[in-house]
């Protein structure tokens, strides 16, 4: 998975991604993975 960015300066668009965090920055809450999109 992954983040999607971007940045606008006038007519120039930039598109840029990131892998999305499997962990949490801290120990106080406990990581649960994504679950998949069902319609």
């Amino acid at each position: 998975m992954k983040h999607t960015f971007s940045w606008c300066k006038g007519s120039e668009t930039k598109i840029s991604y990131r892998d999305v965090h499997r962990s949490t920055l801290t120990n106080d809450v406990q990581y649960f993975p994504p679950q998949e999109r069902v319609y």
